[in-house]
């Protein structure tokens, strides 16, 4: 049924009235001329029925043989709208255009996102993923995930696994960062307990494993404290993880300096250039920026949480020179403070500090600081032993 109307709509439809004449040639006609009359009505002479357009020519053609006079009373259909829209050709140009718009902006990637990274940038990763061809405005189609994910691997050596999940118009980078090897051995496998700096013991608690260290004993850095390998009644030995927190008295001593002249990139020129952004087509409105390093900002048109890869960018060039500086006596004390103060804050972080002195003295080019501490922490430092897990 729906077919059929899909059909008439396509041929267009004639509704006529035929008047006069010998209806029952007219019918005969159209039988010889293979014309199918729908929804005929005959009524005192007047034929009422209709045909599609290509068939109501062959209507008129058998109505003049019998002598009606035909009156079409209704046209619908495809090639009537056709006929009234030729003089408005701009639309149909529009809306063919618009489809062909929506055909190629629906292969193309609108949004690219990072996921999982923590110490490298996420704009990093996207000007790693650009090299490979991932980038916002790419034809999805021509993407070649599986390779740009192993070129991202020597391009970014901090990264131990990475995916790029493509989701219709919009694409996700899942990122895992390489950890450092730890310098003690993880949690669960055998290990000694060394001193981690020298000191004098002050409280010792072992928790597992063999032997305990004296109170007053003095440990120099690298000693054994609490041995892994534990002796059994029987006289056999067996592996154990050993576990302790050995509180000990330490003293020890923190130096550095600070240059006063040091060489620095000192600005010279600066130029910013606008650009529109429109699904992965860059248009400058103005000269390319210089060489030198680049600040990009970009503004998208954005409706609640989707972000459409159409707006404006702001390149701002900046190029640098190197210049020697030197710092006055004040600012470069300053400076040697700060260093040393973020380096101290990060050494004893966990130390209990009974007391201090700092010092600082004038060198040829800077200023030096020397502190010396006597604090109270644990020296306690897990050690790998040479079988490495239960397993084995």
């Amino acid at each position: 049924m729906i077919a059929e109307r899909v059909r008439e709509f396509l041929s267009g439809r004639v509704v006529f009235t035929a008047t006069g004449g010998f209806p029952s040639l007219l019918l005969e006609e159209c039988a010889v001329r293979k014309t199918v009359l729908r929804d005929v009505e005959q009524q005192n002479g007047c034929v009422t029925a209709w045909v599609s357009e290509k068939d109501y020519r062959r209507v008129k053609q058998a109505a003049e043989k019998a002598g009606m006079t035909l009156a079409p009373q209704k046209v619908t259909g495809l090639p009537l709208l056709a006929r009234r829209c030729r003089a408005r050709a701009g639309i149909f140009a529009g809306l063919l255009a618009g489809a062909l718009l929506l055909w190629y902006l629906s292969g193309g990637l609108w949004e690219l996102r990072v996921t999982g990274n923590e110490t490298l940038g996420a704009e990093e990763i996207l000007d790693a993923l650009a090299e490979e061809g991932i980038r916002v405005g790419a034809r999805t189609a021509r993407l070649d995930c599986a390779e740009a994910e192993r070129q991202m691997q020597a391009r970014l050596p901090r990264l131990s696994w990475i995916a790029v999940n493509i989701t219709g118009c919009r694409a996700t980078a899942e990122v895992r960062e390489a950890t450092e090897p730890p310098e003690t051995p993880p949690e669960g496998e055998y290990a000694n307990v060394v001193a981690a700096r020298d000191g004098v013991i002050l409280r010792a608690d072992v928790l597992s494993g063999e032997g305990q260290p004296k109170i007053g004993e003095a440990v120099v850095k690298g000693d054994l404290l609490v041995s892994g390998v534990v002796e059994m009644n029987n006289g056999r030995y067996r592996l154990t993880e050993a576990k302790a927190v050995i509180e000990a008295l330490t003293k020890t001593e923190l130096s550095l300096t600070a240059q006063s002249v040091f060489p620095a990139q000192v600005p010279e020129h600066r130029r910013t250039v606008y650009a529109v952004r429109f699904f992965g087509v860059r248009l400058p409105l103005g000269l390319p920026t210089p060489e030198g390093e680049a600040e990009t900002g970009s503004r998208l048109l954005q409706s609640r949480r989707t972000v459409f890869p159409v707006g404006t960018e702001r390149d701002v060039a900046v190029t640098f020179s190197e210049r020697p500086v030197t710092l006055d006596e004040d600012r470069t004390r300053l400076l040697c403070f700060a260093t040393f103060c973020e380096q101290a804050a990060e050494r004893y972080r966990e130390a209990k500090v009974l007391r201090r002195s700092i010092v600082f003295f004038p060198e040829e080019e800077g200023c030096g600081v020397v502190a010396k501490y006597e604090c109270v922490e644990n020296i306690a430092r897990r050690a790998p032993l040479p079988v490495r897990s239960r397993e084995q």
